[in-house]
């Protein structure tokens, strides 16, 4: 893992979930509050520049619950796990019982990912 990529990809998500909606209207933008002329555009690089370097620094858990749909059946997806971005490493459970991979475990150090639990699965699959 290297970690420009892995930062990258942090920046990414800390810009989605700081995206602002209408409270009643999640799905409507809300209401700009300065013109495009202003420089918010600059404040909001220097916003996000600042949040990259605080991630650099500190570490994050979480755990997600998801459900797939296919073949008439709904699939139960639980990806839970945690990084320590100043060391740059991380680990992620990742379970869907019934699937094609009940569980498997992938550990994330030393700029390469380790996965197990993935037996029984041809390659090219």
């Amino acid at each position: 893992m290297r970690r420009p990529l892995v930062l990258a990809a942090a920046a990414t998500l800390l810009c989605a979930g700081c995206s602002t909606a209408d409270a009643g209207h999640p799905d409507k933008p809300a209401a700009a509050s300065s013109s495009p002329s202003s420089g918010s555009s600059s404040a909001s690089g220097s916003a996000v520049r600042a949040a990259v370097a605080a991630l650099r620094e500190n570490t994050a858990g979480f755990r997600q619950k998801i459900e797939l749909e296919g073949d008439g059946k709904v699939y139960g997806l639980t990806v839970s796990g945690g990084f320590d971005f100043a060391a740059d490493k991380g680990h992620l459970a990742v379970d869907l019982p019934g699937g094609a991979i009940d569980h498997s475990d992938q550990i994330f150090a030393d700029d390469k990912i380790y996965i197990s639990g993935v037996q029984g699965i041809g390659e090219g699959t």
